[in-house]
């Protein structure tokens, strides 16, 4: 999933935490980069300006010579610049801006380069950026001529139910013409469960997709998670990792989340530390569930702390330990290599969020 942080406290998988960086801050930790037909070389030192014919990389910012005004003008400056390169080059493929300050006004003109550039992207990595509905509804135009988009990634960017809408829309549509996502994270973009009912019509749609984050999205009520869980249990569906963490799936949201996995057979790992799951009611219908299903795959279910600290609860914690081990995985902190992503960007460099 959109793994940008890793290692400190705890070497669980992470979504990316913490408030998206405002272009006004004295200092912002940004990485623009854009890495070419190489990704592997170019992740080697996220902090190397990659080479002319294969990418575009511009420095660290740093608001250390003139305040917040001098910050967002060079920002804006390096915008440009990526820009300019991205309207001319045709080689551009991972496109990470991860934590870079972008508004929906630093946005617009990105989005119009991401529009006409001849690059075909596979991955677009914003994360916490502060580009709200109306940057999304920008991204929603530019990924119109983005046919071959594998990863997206916008984590944490208060993009709100109409912004996450318009995304969705844009990317049912590329379907038509070969789209397929295969990774969504659009998890801390304070939803509610009218943009939650558009994310389980994507999934139903794109049955490709296997990774989907929907982390941190605590005003969606628990009755709301119904649609997604009902996808969850269809035999196309192909969803191989989930992510629910911090959000509030209530006694409702959990029975629904066992009654899917009482059928589900693509889902590999469940990411759902403090949303509801380490209850005993939970975690005993949960267990059900799964023994009921022999054909389950789930080898990773991330609970971490959150299991209720009950005698009970911790029995059935143990049985589920040991019947996700059973299967090749572990119920606990750690996912197994498999689940986790490369990091990428800045993140790489800064160990964490």
């Amino acid at each position: 999933m959109s793994s940008d942080g890793r290692g400190g406290g705890g070497a669980r998988r992470r979504h990316d935490v913490g408030p998206a960086a405002s272009a006004s801050e004295d200092s912002i930790p940004t990485l623009v980069g854009l890495q070419g037909p190489s990704p592997a070389e170019a992740r080697s030192d996220s902090r190397e300006a990659a080479t002319a014919g294969n990418g575009f990389q511009v420095q660290t910012l740093s608001g250390e010579d003139g305040g917040a005004g001098s910050t967002r003008d060079r920002l804006k400056r390096q915008v440009q610049q990526l820009c300019a390169f991205l309207e001319v080059s045709g080689q551009a493929e991972e496109l990470v801006l991860r934590r870079s300050g972008l508004d929906g006004e630093l946005f617009s003109p990105l989005s119009v380069a991401i529009a006409r550039t001849p690059s075909f992207l596979s991955t677009l990595n914003l994360n916490l950026n502060v580009l709200r509905s109306h940057g999304a509804r920008l991204l929603a135009t530019a990924l119109a001529t983005q046919s071959r988009l594998k990863t997206l990634l916008l984590f944490g960017n208060q993009m709100c139910d109409d912004g996450v809408c318009a995304v969705l829309q844009s990317l049912t549509s590329a379907i038509a013409l070969g789209g397929r996502l295969l990774e969504l994270d659009v998890g801390g973009n304070c939803l509610t469960g009218v943009a939650l009912g558009e994310v389980a019509s994507y999934l139903r749609t794109n049955t490709a997709l296997t990774e989907l984050g929907l982390s941190r999205n605590p005003d969606v009520l628990p009755e709301d998670w119904a649609p997604l869980f009902e996808v969850l249990a269809l035999p196309g569906c192909g969803l191989a990792r989930l992510a629910l963490e911090e959000n509030r799936l209530g006694e409702r949201g959990a029975s629904l989340a066992a009654r899917a996995l009482a059928s589900n057979r693509s889902l590999r790992a469940l990411e759902a530390e403090e949303s509801g799951l380490g209850s005993l009611a939970a975690l005993t219908e949960v267990l059900s569930a799964l023994q009921a299903n022999t054909g389950s795959r789930l080898g990773y279910l991330s609970l971490d702390d959150s299991v209720e600290r009950s005698d009970d609860a911790r029995r059935i914690y143990r049985q589920l330990q040991r019947l996700t081990a059973s299967r090749g995985g572990q119920v606990g902190p750690d996912p197994p290599p498999t689940a986790r992503r490369v990091a990428t960007g800045n993140a790489a460099a800064e160990g964490g969020p």
